[in-house]
């Protein structure tokens, strides 16, 4: 598997999204299995774990307890199939028009973070539902962030 896989354009990716999609890739052949929304979801909180963890907290949500439960939820994909699912492919399409749509022709790790925001069967969305936090606020939050 390769950068080129994910169907971003050349040159269209800054050093932070780089990083979370680089990741995301070793995680995926580390536990032989497709890049989920959930493998992004890992890659993005392991490499902006302080953005990650105090948007978190101020929303009342423990960020490692999230960590946790997608950890668990990603179990159930592992098998000897290795490669990017549609579905990572589709975030990574929503991603560069979110930062499209932000005045940037290049996507950031926020960006691919509000593309997974938009996954309505996340386990942070889930989290942040059942908290009764819209994900709309917390796309908010991460345009000050």
């Amino acid at each position: 598997m390769e950068f080129s896989d994910f169907d971003i354009p050349e040159g269209k990716i800054s050093d932070s999204g780089l990083k979370v999609l680089n990741l995301a890739l070793d995680e995926s052949e580390r536990r032989k299995c497709f890049v989920t929304s959930e493998i992004l979801f890992l890659a993005f909180a392991r490499t902006e774990w302080e953005v990650f963890s105090v948007l978190l907290s101020d929303l009342g949500l423990n960020p490692h307890e999230i960590f946790k439960k997608t950890e668990a939820r990603l179990k159930k994909y592992s098998n000897t199939n290795v490669g990017i699912s549609e579905e990572a492919k589709l975030i990574c399409k929503l991603a560069f028009y979110n930062s499209v749509r932000a005045g940037r022709q290049i996507i950031e790790s926020r960006d691919i973070f509000i593309a997974l925001l938009e996954q309505k069967n996340s386990v942070i969305v889930e989290e942040f539902n059942r908290k009764g936090i819209g994900a709309d606020a917390v796309i908010g939050m991460i345009g000050r962030k």
